[in-house]
């Protein structure tokens, strides 16, 4: 039997499958999460082709099925997908796209980049008509010089030839596959070109239409069915429909997720949330004060879904802080991250706070002793208290499966403890920052 798509309740004595395998530059991989890591504190959890996410988002289910190519054309490059039986069995690339457009509209007309990108948008075509030979477009060179009228039909003669160039690689790629391919869409930024649709039917001699993503729902205006932003709508459409797919019993009758706050009113707490801005050690209540630059803010979330809690929290600054300021961030999370390396089957759990403890210790700050990290699961605080520093009682033994939360707070000085509706908001005696 073949074109199963869903084994399940089926028998049989053998079972295979064909795999389609994408791969990908090592080094370019790396480059993209270090551009994402490191800027804004965000985390990368997985790789898609874009062509893939493209169809995702602009190819019909019938397209998909019968067999159809997606071509999303790019700024740096131009992405290739070939979907057959409703999966992705072709993926490629070529080097070019719509920048080397602008590039050659910039270096033909003499004008900036910024310039030739808006006078794309704004009259790039890829034919000459009768109108366009007798059209004037105005192109100024820089600031400084006066504007210059050049005909619409040089400007298309610029465009044309590197778009033929983009279609005819791709076409060499289509001829190097096995099964027929009926359709052609194209999407992406530069398929916004006037008679993108026309030249792209001659050179392929396919049926071609011009692909656009399907509405999303919270979309601005500026973003929904734009062809620009194909990709990026296809990895949203994917990402929704593997969680809910995946997780369905963590999504509420109306598709939202059903998770609540534990902090909300736990022992009277009235927030959803922690804030802990400045001195605020932990526990911080949130409030209608207006951020400051050179502010560090403590944000503390724990939902609880399926009767399970999740405890996390993350520091950020304001504008620019000081240099006080930041030494106590990144000291505190290379603390954390000591901390990490010493969570493994086998280890005591003093170890932790021995981790956090020797880090810290060159730096010149406090522990904070009446709190302390904590396990986690049916209930919002469980045992064992994971203490910040080094407990030569605490000899148990971590086991694979265990989970905790570390929460450490290092002030320049002892903290005082501030009653809060039976949560303590704790604060450092000299307001000096402490970090949680």
């Amino acid at each position: 039997m073949t074109d199963i798509k869903e084994v399940g309740g089926l028998y049989g004595k053998r079972l295979s499958a064909d795999v389609n395998v994408v791969t990908a530059s090592r080094p370019a991989l790396t480059n993209i999460e270090n551009c994402i890591t490191n800027n804004g504190g965000l985390n990368m959890a997985g790789c898609i082709a874009s062509a893939y996410s493209a169809g995702l988002a602009c190819l019909s289910e019938d397209e998909k099925e019968l067999g159809t190519a997606i071509v999303d054309i790019g700024g740096g490059c131009t992405a290739i997908g070939i979907f057959k039986r409703g999966k992705l069995v072709y993926a490629s690339s070529v080097p070019i796209g719509g920048v080397h457009i602008t590039r050659d509209i910039a270096y033909g007309l003499c004008t900036s980049i910024e310039r030739a990108e808006y006078i794309k948008i704004l009259y790039g075509s890829t034919i000459v008509t009768s109108i366009d030979e007798n059209e004037y477009i105005t192109v100024q060179n820089s600031e400084n010089d006066e504007p210059t009228q050049v005909f619409k039909s040089e400007l298309i003669n610029i465009i044309r030839p590197r778009v033929e160039e983009i279609l005819e690689m791709v076409r060499e790629q289509f001829q190097e596959q096995k099964d027929p391919i009926n359709k052609v869409v194209i999407t992406g930024g530069t398929s916004q070109l006037t008679s993108m649709k026309e030249i792209a039917g001659y050179i392929f001699n396919k049926q071609v239409r011009i692909g656009c993503p399907e509405s999303c729902s919270g979309l601005d205006g500026e973003y929904d069915k734009n062809p620009v932003f194909s990709a990026a709508i296809g990895s949203i459409k994917l990402i929704v429909e593997t969680f809910h797919k995946n997780n369905s019993g963590m999504l509420g009758q109306d598709g939202k997720i059903s998770a609540i706050p534990a902090p909300l009113n736990y022992r009277g707490y009235p927030k959803s949330i922690c804030t802990s801005k400045n001195a605020v050690v932990c526990h911080g209540v949130p409030d209608d004060k207006t951020l400051k630059d050179g502010d560090i803010l403590n944000i503390d979330v724990t939902v609880i879904l399926n009767g399970w809690h999740g405890d996390t929290s993350r520091m950020f600054w304001v504008g620019k802080p000081s240099i006080k300021a930041k030494r106590l961030c990144d000291a505190t999370y290379h603390a954390l991250m000591e901390a990490i390396k010493q969570v493994k089957p086998g280890n005591k759990l003093n170890e932790i706070g021995l981790a956090i403890e020797k880090y810290i210790r060159d730096f010149g700050y406090s522990i904070v002793r009446s709190y302390c990290g904590h396990g986690i699961g049916k209930v919002f605080h469980a045992p064992p208290n994971v203490v910040h520093f080094y407990d030569q009682d605490e000899n148990l033994i971590l086991k694979e499966g265990a989970c905790s939360i570390k929460n450490g707070a290092f002030p320049a000085s002892p903290p005082r403890d501030i009653p809060c509706n039976n949560l303590k908001q704790t604060t450092s005696i000299d307001a000096s920052i402490p970090m949680l």
